[in-house]
């Protein structure tokens, strides 16, 4: 089965207000094949939003995407904003046209996008269907979450987890981690119940000692209805079957191959931007078609 992964996309077709969608696509397919085929959606509805062309496609923090890239080169957290060229919009008290309307529309949306928090009491799931149903997406929490990794282990196998940390953190991207004790307490970020909840995908790192640990499966369980995928890393030597609850994950092998470990997962969140200093400023007021 080929791996995927969930793009959010924001696009302001000309004269037309601004609608947005997530789609699930192979990572090996290019940004350029989906947005036509973003582009063909409203002919059923005899309206036409222009071809690719037409388009300047950027991510959350206005950096140029080339449409010839991989979906699994968008930049976390795998927001496309796309505007027309052929836009006209009233902002200020001015009409703006052509690379100025477009530059409006988008620090608009990457303002509005970036502003807005995770909702602990807020699901991904639902939030997505909102987003689909409704021109509430302009206002309602995004899925861009608090971190970019969950990740629960035992203190038992605080190296490892640790270690996966470092290697995570040096890659630019953040975690929210849950650290199991042997007497059934645990660490955790005290405005969360999982590290499930902080992130963009769920890691389990276990070991055959640890692997009958309660928070484990209450943390996947989290993931699941979620909806973000589970990745599990084992590390050692196991001569028993790991848990069933991981039975649905491909499981990573820690021991020996972290760089694997750490290149799958940078593979399914894309690339972390270069750096936030560049991130949008101004006024959050929508410009008016």
């Amino acid at each position: 089965m080929a791996k995927t992964r969930m793009l959010f996309i924001a696009l302001a077709p000309p004269g037309t207000t601004p609608t947005a969608m997530t789609q699930n696509m192979p990572v090996n397919q290019t940004l350029g094949s989906v947005m036509e085929f973003m582009l063909t959606i409203p002919g059923a509805y005899d309206a036409d939003w222009g071809a690719l062309d037409d388009y300047v496609l950027q991510d959350l923090y206005k950096q140029d995407l080339d449409p010839g890239i991989l979906v699994s080169q968008v930049p976390f957290p795998g927001c496309v904003i796309a505007v027309s060229r052929r836009s006209a919009v009233e902002f200020n008290g001015d009409t703006l046209t052509g690379d100025r309307a477009v530059a409006a529309v988008t620090q608009w949306i990457a303002n509005i996008l970036y502003a807005q928090r995770n909702d602990q009491d807020d699901p991904i799931s639902r939030r997505y269907a909102r987003y689909l149903q409704s021109w509430a997406w302009q206002f309602e929490p995004t899925p861009i979450t608090r971190m970019d990794v969950g990740l629960t282990y035992h203190e038992a196998d605080s190296e490892a987890g640790i270690r996966l940390v470092d290697l995570l953190t040096a890659q630019g991207l953040q975690c929210s981690v849950r650290v199991a004790s042997q007497d059934g307490s645990c660490t955790m970020d005290e405005n969360s119940s999982s590290p499930a909840e902080d992130g963009r995908a769920l890691v389990i790192l276990i070991s055959e000692a640890t692997r009958n640990d309660p928070w484990m499966a209450y943390d996947i369980g989290a993931a699941w209805a979620l909806g973000i995928p589970v990745v599990p890393v084992l590390i050692g030597t196991w001569d028993t079957e790991p848990p069933n609850i991981l039975a649905p994950y491909q499981r990573l092998y820690w021991d020996d191959n972290q760089e694997g470990v750490l290149e799958e997962l940078t593979s399914l969140l894309g690339p972390a931007p270069e750096s936030l200093k560049d991130l949008l400023k101004g006024s959050g007021d929508a410009p008016s078609e």
